[in-house]
This record gives structure tokens, sequence and C-alpha cells, in this order.
């Protein structure tokens, strides 16, 4: 049964689920027309296609043919504006680069989106749904359309990328659960694919690693995800050298706002995404005065909160999807310091409950998507409140931590109910 059809059976059983849907679809899909329309009108903030990033990545490719640093600090000691990512990354865009900044960038993002369109509806497929060829063409529309999605094209960023890298991974572990009583070895052969790949897409940005939240399941995967980083980490030395390394670890200290102080909103860039700064807020209106570093800590809590949970639940084969949606959904509320274009990897953990739900008699299938059209929102939303009643009461306004928050409390929700305390104690 086509997606479309199933949807249109659901309407009496879950009309929610049927509204929300539509709405989201079309709000996806109708989004480049709209960006169109308001660019001019100056009414909320739209940003163009001036692919920023792409001059980074391939300016930073150019000093590194002619031998000379990668990483380059600014006068004032810190890395903006300067290449932020492993040095291994870098080969990633150099056939890019040869071939100009307007054909370079748009062939990037191009492909980024071709095989985030192929992961998704891999995904759907897993879970038993059929896309028929207009909903096919439906979906790459919408994926364009989805703001993170959008926007990260604008920039030439690598987010979108990450994502789809993050869709095959989980694809990979999907076949290896399939084939893992087979005799041949195939099963065992998706599983390490699948922590590779995982590796592959949690590395480049650092704060993507809690994406291997599922490795703790699997030691097949884990040590596909391990064997795979160290040889990424010993290649890279060879190839860039030990001064290229300890350059980027200097980027790490930096940090890109490890335990700094949170901006109010009429000081944020367009694409910020500040889910602590409410906190912060609520924290300082009850008159307590707490370090700047406890953000840090927050997160230290949440990554150790998402390991715990993991762990709990291993045995369970039922916690086995809702797991890996959540280490994948605490990606961008767990970040130092986030953007609109890291919430393209929302999409991943969003469609993964989406299949867990619609199995449920209970299930909430209509909140995944729901969540999906706040984070859809969350840059123009932020903005347009901030336009209308200033600082600092938009910063109650951030539609894409709620949707951020909706998936990781579904999704560690979920986990909890196949948790075992006593599963921690005997992993160590």
């Amino acid at each position: 049964m086509s997606v479309a059809r199933r949807l249109w059976s659901l309407r009496h059983e879950r009309p929610l689920l049927v509204v929300v849907t539509v709405a989201t679809v079309l709000a996806t899909v109708l989004w480049p027309l709209a960006d169109a329309l308001l660019r001019p009108t100056g009414l909320i903030h739209v940003s163009d296609y001036g692919f920023n990033d792409f001059g980074v990545y391939s300016g930073t490719v150019d000093a590194w043919l002619d031998g000379e640093p990668i990483y380059v600090q600014n006068e004032d000691g810190g890395y903006h504006g300067s290449f932020l990512y492993p040095p291994f990354v870098l080969p990633l865009f150099y056939p890019f680069s040869l071939l100009g900044f307007e054909a370079g960038p748009v062939l990037f993002g191009v492909l980024s989106l071709f095989l985030l369109w192929v992961g998704v509806e891999g995904i759907a497929e897993s879970f038993g749904a059929s896309l028929s060829v207009p909903e096919r063409i439906v979906l790459l529309f919408a994926l364009f359309g989805f703001h993170p999605a959008f926007w990260d094209f604008k920039w030439a960023q690598v987010s979108t990328l990450l994502a789809a890298i993050l869709c095959f991974a989980f694809l990979a572990y999907e076949r290896g659960e399939r084939l893992n009583a087979s005799e041949d070895g195939a099963g065992t052969r998706s599983a390490v694919l699948s922590g590779v790949l995982t590796t592959l897409g949690a590395t480049v940005k650092l704060f993507y690693l809690t994406a291997g939240a599922h490795l703790l399941r699997d030691g097949r995967r884990f040590a596909g995800a391990v064997a795979s980083g160290v040889v990424l980490l010993s290649g890279s030395v060879l190839v860039f050298g030990v001064e290229a390394h300890r350059g980027y670890l200097d980027v790490l200290t930096w940090g890109k706002g490890w335990g700094t102080s949170q901006l109010p909103p009429a000081e944020w860039q367009t694409a910020y995404f500040r889910p602590f700064y409410l906190i912060d807020q609520f924290v300082e209106s009850l008159g307590i005065t707490v370090p700047n570093v406890w953000i840090v800590g927050a997160t230290v809590l949440g990554v150790l909160a998402v390991i715990a949970l993991a762990l709990a639940a291993r045995d369970a084969p039922a916690a086995a999807h809702p797991t890996f949606a959540l280490g994948v959904a605490v990606v961008p509320l767990l970040a130092p310091r986030a953007y609109t274009h890291d919430l393209v990897v929302l999409l991943v953990p969003a469609l993964i409950l989406l299949g867990i739900e619609l199995d449920r008699e209970d299930g909430l299938a209509w909140l995944p998507v729901f969540a999906l059209l706040l984070v859809h929102f969350h840059t123009p939303g932020t903005k347009l409140v901030n336009e209308i009643i200033g600082a600092p009461d938009a910063v109650l306004v951030q539609p894409g931590v709620y949707g951020t928050f909706l998936l990781v409390g579904l999704a560690a929700a979920r986990v909890a109910e196949h948790a075992r305390t006593s599963a921690i104690g005997s992993t160590f």
C-alpha cells in the first residue's frame, strides 16, 4: 500500500496524524516558493544562496595543496570563519573545489540531497512503506524545502550529507539484524558496516558522536566503529602530519561556545539554536546565579544519561530502534553550539519514531511529524517573534528547540520502557 493510501485509511483512526502530516508536507514542499516571495518583502530574514561555507572549504583545500596551515586563527585568537573539521574531511571537498565557486557547491548540495533522499526512502521502506513514483518526487521536493536542509544547501554545509550517512548506518544495522541468523556472515558484515558508517557520520562534527548510542547494543557494530576511527585517524596523521592535528586540537579547545555565556535573542545570528538559553533564563528568573560552565556539566550529564539508557535496555530487542533514534535526536540538544543546518539530522530519528509509533496501538505517530514541523519553522519563527515582541521574550519561542525536546522525550520514553538497571552493572 502506498503511503498516501495508508494515510487516507487512517483518517478516522488517527485524524491528528493525517492533519499534521499534510500540513508538514505542504509546508516543506512550498517553502522554496515562500522563500522566494518573502525575500524582497523583508518581513522575515531570508538567507541568500551565498554558499559561504564552501568558500572556506575551497580556500582551505588551496592552502593544503600549497603547504600552508589548515587552521588559521583570527586576531582575537578564535577560529570564526576558518576550517573547523578534522583534517581527514578535507579531501572530500577537493573534487568539488575544482569546479569553481558556483558549480562546486551546487553539485555538492545536490549530491548530499540525493543521498539523503535515498536514505530516507530506505528507512521508510524498512518499516513497510511502499512509495509510489509521485510520492518519491514529492519526498524529494519536501526534503529540499525542509528548512534546515534548505539552509544547509544555501550555505553549502555538510549537515545534509551527515544525515544521509546516518540513514545508511541505520539501514546497514537493519540488514544486519535481519541476516543475523545466516551462516554466511552477511549479518556480521552489515553490522560492522553500520559501525563504520556511524563513525563516518559522527566524526566530522564531534558533537554528532551521541549518534553512536546504538553501538553499545552490539559488539560487532562497536568494533566496526572503533576500527574505522583508528584507520581514519592513522591515515589522517600520515597524510596531513602531526602539526595539522595539533591545530585541530586547538580548534576543539577553542570550542565554539563550550562554557561561554548565552547571547540574548537580540544579538543572535539568524541560524542560532539555543536550547540552554531557555533554562538559563529560567534559573536567572529564580534569582539563582550559576557559572557559565554549567552548560558543560549539563551536556556531560545528558551524554551520560543517553549511555545509561542505552546500556539498561541493550538486551531488549524492542529497544533497538528507539535507542538509535535517541542517540541521533540528542545531537543538536547536546551540541556546544548548534545551528539551523544541524537540525536536518532530526529527520532520521523522526522517521524511525514514526515507524515505531505506527506499529503501536497506543502510538503517538503524530508527535514526531509535528516535531519536524516545529523544526522546519525554527529559524523563521524565532526571528519573526523576535522582531514582533523583541528580546528577551522571544527566547520562549524557539520552535526547533521544542521539536527537538519532543523527539528526545519520545525516544527516551520508548527506550526506558525496556530498561533494566541491573543491565548497566552487568555490562561493566
